[in-house]
């Protein structure tokens, strides 16, 4: 198991990419801690988690809201006395700044593989990022972006 006793915080993991990383965290032996803004999916992912044998805690939050996440780190530390590492996937969705011209321009350059990622996809880079795999990595970025860095360079 990838991330045996790993403790790691995820957040926006009531759907998506946080819900798939989940999925993908919890069977690897990790700790999740999750949080996420919609309780009730929220609570479901949790029941879902759970059913793996993993320890999983989970507080509803928006982390819009400056305490919500040092509760998180609080809930992490006094759950399993620590926090290994984060995947922070809440985001939001709504009007892009710019104009019509750069939305489009953003648009076109998007996807050189010509479609969207899947959740699977981006919740796998995470694993590999927060595994011991990953131990001879220590900064830059891992552009899981289906091309897209390429198409703009």
């Amino acid at each position: 198991m990838r991330l045996e006793g790993k403790t790691i915080i995820n957040t926006g993991a009531s759907s998506g990419i946080g819900a798939a990383a989940t999925d993908r965290f919890a069977p690897e032996g990790g700790n999740p801690v999750l949080g996420a803004r919609w309780k009730t999916k929220l609570a479901q992912i949790f029941g879902k988690t759970s059913e793996t044998g993993r320890k999983a805690k989970w507080l509803a939050g928006d982390v819009g809201h400056g305490g919500y996440h040092k509760a998180l780190v609080d809930l992490a530390i006094s759950e399993y006395v620590g926090r290994d590492g984060s995947f922070n996937v809440a985001g939001t969705t709504g009007e892009m700044a710019g104009d019509d011209s750069s939305f489009h321009e953003w648009v076109a350059g998007l996807h050189a593989l010509k479609r969207m990622a899947e959740p699977e996809e981006i919740a796998r880079a995470a694993l590999f990022l927060l595994s011991d795999e990953s131990t001879f990595v220590t900064s830059g970025a891992l552009a899981a972006d289906g091309g897209n860095s390429i198409y703009k360079t």
